[in-house]
């Protein structure tokens, strides 16, 4: 499948820091924080949800909290920003358990895409 930027008027780099909706090959939508990206259109995005229509009732809508994704370029279908989506960091962090205060941490180191990225270990 071939990916779709944003829109012609919105570069990636613009999108960063930024609320997205990636949708991707399987039709599932994560939506979350971009914190980085390459070439080949690899995201890491923080504070992560996926959206994905259950196989028994294709309208029933199952959400799942993420926190920290990092999602391959090729499985990506369309990206888009999504500027309603409430960021509050208190609202966020109540529905992660804590975990997107910790990718807020991540997000502020310098990522390097071509090493492992070092997300610590949780107790």
């Amino acid at each position: 499948m071939t990916s779709s930027s944003p829109a012609p008027s919105m570069s990636m780099l613009s999108l960063l820091q930024c609320r997205i909706r990636v949708t991707l090959d399987d039709e599932s939508v994560i939506v979350g924080r971009l914190l980085s990206y390459d070439g080949q259109q690899n995201l890491i995005m923080s504070d992560a949800e996926r959206e994905r229509a259950t196989k028994k009732d294709p309208t029933k809508i199952l959400r799942e909290t993420i926190g920290l994704i990092f999602l391959r370029g090729k499985s990506v279908v369309t990206i888009s920003h999504t500027p309603s989506i409430a960021t509050k960091a208190a609202v966020i962090d109540s529905r992660t358990d804590g975990r997107a205060a910790e990718a807020r941490r991540l997000a502020t180191k310098r990522v390097n895409m071509t090493a492992p990225l070092d997300i610590g270990q949780r107790h």
